[in-house]
């Protein structure tokens, strides 16, 4: 035949069939066996392991030495076993592999399941349990090798083929993956993969492990993902992995710990049942998502892709530096439904200066809501180190809606020996509910009083005691306001403003404030960002610029309109920022007072004498405000005797010349009269 009629009849002829090896016996070798149709599947380049064992029920292959590496592309389909199916769930699974008869620390190294070299190879419908190894060579239910795009579904790993725990499950780790482009477990129907007792339920590692695909997985749990069977750990190394993804989260018992580069990890249950309603009790540490590599996102923005995770969710970076990171969207030690907290709740840190530009939340839906708190006392989410943190847009001791305590933490946020981090912002505003000792807590036990540029912006904050901003080593209440901001620490130890006086209407609050830092003493303008504060509620009202103006003029009044009326019993707080992002300490709480009426049912203008610094030691300034013509401010000693006064809106008052003591500063205008006490102080 010429060699164009040759070409033309391999063209027209129909493709080869892929070669079937069937199982026809339990035993561990001869013909019919499992490890027989391994070696004639090698080779012969590949093909497909069927099983065709007499009987009903399951069969367990007792397996007295490893088998053969799978070194070309092999589909092994334990469903082909009569009786077997993957739904509904959970599986009739038909096939079982048994290595706790193989010497994983015999000469044959450790106990390995099944080993998928080259490429391609598919893995279903079985059951692998009893593999073990020493510690220097843990033994594998699964290893995931060679070029990779390997294939795992519908899987028992460390459990019996009904889903018992075995006598020995898996001494080292279940799944193991060290190739790119593999998926084990899936989105659709019948394809989950269950890891049940094993001492690391999975591991990606190696700089060939990229790109892999870990979905619908229960790690730790029977098959219905109900119970806790072993304290799962996952250990997320390499390359841009996938674990987990909207709609098709794994479930993990115990921890997540993200290393390697770009990974991502979403959709998930960390150390709560597959509802994510209910936490799991597991020996050791469980619920906690830890990251230790660049570039990893915990969660998203979108829509189901936020993580639930019991516990905590920590950012370490103390050895090797990395950066890029994203925590978005998720719970954290509260239920699915985001209206419960776990008892362990132990919210977010970010620990260590080697861990760069880490988004903690985020605009809507990207913030996380998080419960309870770290040590003690407990802080909801803390940055230690960390240059440039970003803690904005998340829910902290409260619900989404601000309205239920999810174990409020002592502390909402602290930051400790953090330069220029930044805590709420406009578009993403914290929410800070009930925390008992400080909304925000800026500190540096580690180096002293060096930190600075960490700002503190728009956020909510609802019944927080003790200050919405505090500075220090512990949250101790207020700094004295020093004349003029001369010391220096912490952030520069901004000097916290002064409400000199506020009413609100049902569409505005107007204040009159004071911030007594020297012009030279910092970057101006001043961000003031004012807070409506109270028991049970709290509203950002917005942000006014304090200038060099201001300060050489004594005081401002600033408008902020209200979208909707304020509720009862709220206190206005300022705080202030320079313009290299120092924010001082919250202001002295001040009530919220309403308008006047005037005659006719109208508002009449605020009228309030206020005085500045209170306690004074060397000077006092005395301001009427909303004074007409006419107005006189002065000021009385205890006995009601005139120490000094002056006609006008304004005095100020040489005080080291008055006895120390308790004063009155009064204003008439207009017939009104307004009084506040005063305390000289030496």
């Amino acid at each position: 035949m010429r060699p164009l009629l040759v070409l033309a009849a391999l063209l027209a002829a129909p493709a080869l069939a892929q070669p079937t090896a069937t199982v026809t016996t339990a035993a561990d070798g001869g013909p019919g066996s499992l490890r027989a149709a391994l070696e004639a599947l090698n080779a012969s380049g590949g093909g497909r392991v069927a099983f065709a064992i007499p009987g009903g029920g399951v069969h367990t292959i007792r397996l007295r030495s490893n088998l053969p590496e799978i070194t070309a592309p092999v589909e092994i389909d334990g469903l082909t076993q009569p009786g077997a199916a993957c739904a509904p769930w959970p599986p009739a699974l038909r096939v079982e592999l048994d290595g706790s008869l193989v010497d994983g620390a015999g000469p044959g190294g450790p106990a390995e399941g099944l080993v998928l070299s080259d490429s391609g190879s598919v893995v279903r419908g079985l059951a692998i349990t009893g593999f073990s190894g020493p510690v220097e060579a843990p033994g594998a239910g699964l290893l995931l090798a060679g070029e990779g795009g390997h294939r795992v579904t519908c899987t028992f790993v460390g459990l019996r083929a009904d889903g018992s725990e075995p006598e020995v499950g898996i001494v080292g780790t279940g799944i193991r993956i060290t190739s790119s482009d593999n998926a084990v477990g899936g989105t659709e129907p019948g394809t989950r993969v269950v890891v049940g007792d094993t001492q690391t339920a999975l591991a990606v590692e190696g700089p060939g492990a990229a790109r892999n695909r870990i979905e619908n997985v229960y790690f730790g749990t029977d098959p219905t993902g109900a119970e806790a069977v072993d304290g799962a750990a996952v250990l997320l190394g390499g390359l841009d992995n996938e674990f987990g993804s909207p709609g098709a989260g794994n479930v993990v018992t115990g921890t997540v710990s993200v290393a390697g580069t770009g990974n991502r990890v979403r959709g998930n249950r960390v150390g709560t049942s597959a509802s994510g309603r209910r936490a799991l009790e597991v020996e050791g540490a469980g619920g906690i998502v830890g990251v230790y590599g660049g570039g990893a996102v915990v969660g998203g923005p979108e829509p189901g892709e936020g993580n639930v995770v019991a516990r905590s969710i920590r950012v370490v970076a103390l050895l090797e530096p990395f950066g890029d990171v994203r925590v978005q969207g998720n719970h954290v030690g509260v239920d699915v439904d985001g209206t419960r907290a776990f008892a362990a709740a132990g919210g977010v840190a970010v620990e260590g200066a080697g861990a760069r530009d880490v988004l903690i939340g985020g605009p809507g839906d990207a913030g996380n809501v998080i419960a309870g708190g770290l040590e003690a006392p407990s802080v909801g989410v803390r940055v230690r180190g960390a240059p440039g943190a970003r803690v904005v847009g998340n829910w902290i001791g409260t619900d989404r809606t601000g309205t239920l305590r999810l174990a409020p933490p002592a502390i909402g946020v602290q930051l400790d020996g953090t330069p220029g981090a930044l805590v709420g912002v406009p578009v993403a505003p914290n929410t800070i509910g009930y925390a008992t000792a400080a909304g925000v807590h800026i500190r540096d036990a580690a180096t002293g009083p060096s930190v600075h540029g960490n700002t503190v912006g728009a956020n909510r904050m609802i019944g927080v005691g003790g200050l919405l901003v505090d500075l220090g080593p512990t949250p101790d209440g207020s700094t004295v306001t020093d004349p003029g901001d001369v010391d220096e620490g912490l952030n520069r130890l901004q000097n916290a403003p002064v409400v000199l006086a506020s009413t609100v209407s049902g569409s505005r609050v107007t204040v009159t404030y004071t911030v007594d830092t020297g012009p030279n003493r910092a970057q101006y303008a001043l961000d003031v960002h004012a807070f409506a504060v109270g028991a049970a509620d709290g509203v950002y009202l917005g942000e006014d610029q304090f200038s060099r103006t201001d300060a050489n003029d004594g005081l401002t009044t600033a408008t902020f309109a209200l979208a909707a009326p304020l509720g009862p019993e709220l206190d206005l707080v300022l705080v202030a920022t320079d313009a290299d992002g120092n924010t001082g300490e919250a202001s002295e709480p001040v009530e919220l007072t309403p308008p006047v009426a005037a005659e006719g049912g109208l508002e009449a203008p605020a009228f309030a004498v206020v005085a500045w610094p209170n306690p004074a030691s060397s000077r006092l300034s005395v301001r009427a405000v909303g004074a007409g013509r006419g107005a006189r401010v002065e000021v009385l000693d205890a006995l009601g005797r005139r120490v000094a006064g002056a006609a006008g809106a304004g005095l100020d008052v040489d005080t080291s010349t008055l006895a120390p003591g308790v004063y009155v500063v009064r204003a008439v205008s207009d017939g009104r009269v307004a009084t506040r006490t005063v305390t000289v102080a030496r």
